[in-house]
């Protein structure tokens, strides 16, 4: 007689339930079902004499003590061990049977807080196991302040001196990228264009000036009718000799048309008006910078290495080299972090509504300083220098900083940037030329996406904003001074405490969460420009600036979130950890015989799968297997921290069986 084939599908369903002051694990049976759907404890497999029970009977849920759980287990502490133990699988008969058994495991969150993507960059999480490489740091540039010196200080604990706009190269250390004014590729290409004949070679600026203590007059028009001056119109370049706060460029537009003069708005007066107050509408005027009506104007001549100096450069990116940093021992080894530290100057981008409403009781900033008319949104890019498996990426996080950076004049600022660990391998790779660019290349010719999401359309043009750069230094799997800190709370619009919101930022490594009352305090903080952003699945994202920051200082910075008004999102955290484990035991030991099956499962995203797939076991007269469940729970807080009605989690997990019984053939 030939063996008979049979078989099975097992379907083992573990569930859990809610409760409104949290989440619970609920102590459920396994259940099966026959081919009808009537609830079993018990399924028998019989091929002439031979007989495998699957049992369910005993199996229940354990703590890791082996204590029974009674009930449900309610809003358990993070690392809660429990256990599923007595699914077993037993031959009742003297003849082998073949087993071969497929089994999934499916966890889900059932209500709570929807989850998703909250506009939040993942970042890589980090199984390199290799060792890491030696640490070392590379300086690019000297330290002298743009040739002016620091008087002393020490620019990367204390806040930087105001300087001459006078910036250019002097000598063999001012390198690729540094000590030079370099306008942003946008301006730089559309000022090229237009000037040389792509839009009729037609063009002029206008020059904006301050002085102290003047103020409008009834009529709208200043007292002193040299706080803003034209000068001759459309073809004439700015002369020599003439300061501004910032200028407007207009251009003779492909149909003819001139852009025109923007309009202001004076508070005082409460009326409009074509001179200087706050900015309210422009009509085309692209606004440049003090630094670069320097080199529009071509006011001076610096030649350095067969470069004029003295007129309009653009954007330059940083260049590290550090191979010789890298041992051949090392060289197999692994970068597990990074921090760049860059000394800008006048780098001044758009103002974001966060930036100001920081700066909303300064009314000279408002009037006076280029960067409140400044449209410039910056991209950051790191790049290995000719190595094509590691192109030109954009830095998102680095992009949020430096779009809310507060410079307004020629002064330093060091800011400080932690390479994400998704970028480290650009970082363990560079060492020939890792490249670093600060840009806005937003010419009227490219379209795309803008660091906050916002569309890049045809006809955008960047602003003439030109920065500088002293140096910039870049630290790997090494230390950096750390010796500041900040503190303070995060309210609601009523003032009411915030709780888990996650504060990340420039200077800082990781991030902080808000306890109950709000409070938070970031230690090891680095001294120099300081940008938090904090975010809650339940209010409008904040950026925050801190001017500076000094060595050894605490700071205190309470921020205020708004409602978002919108359902919330939050990032989806692990639910559960734990494995699957297949043993063998001999009937009447509880000692498992061989080698234990493992599948390792983590269910982070709801609806999660993990599969053992085509386990044959040999189920043999006298000896069983027993399919076990460990589960490591998290709280509630980990999960679904928004939540106040709690939600519930379960899992399903498949059994699915197929079963040759090996009878012995008769002659």
């Amino acid at each position: 007689m030939k063996g008979k084939k049979v078989a099975i599908t097992i379907m083992i369903i573990a569930s859990v339930c809610t409760i409104n002051i949290g989440y619970s694990y609920f102590n459920s049976k396994v259940k099966m079902k026959n081919y009808n759907s009537n609830s079993i404890n018990r399924m028998y497999i019989t091929n002439g004499n031979s007989k495998v029970e699957i049992n369910t009977a005993d199996s229940k849920w354990q703590y890791a003590n082996s204590e029974d759980v009674e009930g449900s287990v309610v809003n358990p502490e993070d690392g809660l061990e429990v256990s599923y133990k007595g699914v077993k699988i037993t031959n009742k008969s003297n003849l082998t049977s073949n087993l071969n058994l497929n089994l999934t495991f499916t966890g889900e969150k059932v209500g709570g807080t929807e989850e998703g993507d909250p506009n939040i960059s993942d970042d890589d999480i980090d199984v390199d196991n290799r060792e890491d490489m030696m640490g070392f740091e590379v300086l690019v540039g000297d330290i002298d302040n743009l040739g002016f010196g620091y008087n002393g200080l020490d620019p990367f604990k204390e806040i930087m001196p105001v300087h001459s706009l006078d910036v250019y190269p002097k000598d063999s250390e001012d390198v690729q990228g540094t000590d030079r004014k370099m306008v942003n590729t946008g301006f730089y290409n559309f000022y090229n264009r237009t000037s040389s004949g792509g839009f009729g070679n037609t063009w002029s600026v206008l020059l904006y000036t301050t002085k102290a203590g003047l103020t409008f007059g009834e009529d709208g028009t200043w007292k002193n009718s040299n706080y803003k001056w034209p000068l001759e119109w459309k073809t004439i370049k700015p002369q020599s000799g003439y300061g501004c706060s910032f200028g407007g460029y207009f251009y003779k537009k492909e149909d003819g048309n001139w852009t025109s003069e923007s309009k202001f708005y004076d508070k005082y007066w409460g009326i409009d008006t074509s001179k200087v107050g706050d900015l309210k509408d422009d009509n085309g005027e692209i606004f440049f910078d003090g630094y670069t009506n320097t080199t529009l104007g071509h006011h001076e001549t610096h030649i350095f290495n067969g470069v004029d100096w003295g007129a309009m450069q653009k954007v330059e990116p940083l260049k590290f080299v550090y191979n010789d940093k890298i041992s051949e021992e090392d060289k197999d080894k692994k970068v597990s972090s990074a921090t760049i530290q860059v000394m800008f100057d006048d780098l001044q981008p758009e103002p974001s509504e966060d930036f100001k409403e920081y700066k909303a009781d300064d009314s000279e900033w408002r009037i006076s300083s280029f960067s409140a008319k400044s449209r410039n949104k910056y991209q950051v890019t790191l790049a290995v220098e000719g190595n094509e498996n590691y192109p030109e990426v954009r830095v998102p996080e680095f992009e949020e900083i430096i779009n809310n950076i507060d410079q307004h004049g020629p002064r330093g600022n060091l800011v400080t940037f932690e390479v994400p660990k998704r970028l480290l391998k650009y970082i363990e790779n560079g060492g020939e030329g890792l490249l670093l660019k600060i840009d806005d290349p937003r010419d009227g010719t490219i379209v795309g996406k803008n660091y906050d999401g916002t569309e890049i359309k045809l006809g955008d043009v960047a602003s003439g904003d030109s920065y500088a750069i002293d140096f910039a230094k870049i630290t790997v799997n090494g230390t950096v001074d750390r010796s500041a800190g900040i503190e303070g709370r995060i309210l609601d619009n009523e003032g009411n405490p915030i709780k888990d919101a996650v504060i990340t930022g420039s200077g800082i490594e990781g991030q902080v969460t808000t306890d109950e009352n709000g409070y938070y305090y970031i230690e090891n903080v680095a001294p120099g420009q300081v940008i938090l952003k904090v975010t809650h699945p339940s209010y409008n994202d904040r950026v925050s600036t801190i001017y500076h920051v000094n060595s050894g200082d605490i700071v205190t910075l309470n921020i205020n979130m708004l409602p978002s008004g919108k359902d919330p999102i939050i990032v989806a955290k692990t639910k559960f950890t734990g494995n699957i484990i297949i043993n063998k035991y001999k009937k009447g030991s509880n000692t498992a015989v061989g080698e234990s099956i493992v599948k390792e499962i983590k269910i982070v995203k709801s609806g999660e799968k993990y599969s053992i797939e085509d386990i044959s076991l040999k189920v043999e007269p006298g000896f069983y297997y027993n399919v076990d469940y460990n589960l490591k729970l998290f709280s509630k807080g980990n999960i679904d921290f928004v939540s106040q009605d709690g939600f519930k989690l379960k899992f399903d997990s498949e059994l699915k069986a197929r079963i040759t019984q090996e009878n012995n053939i008769s002659q």
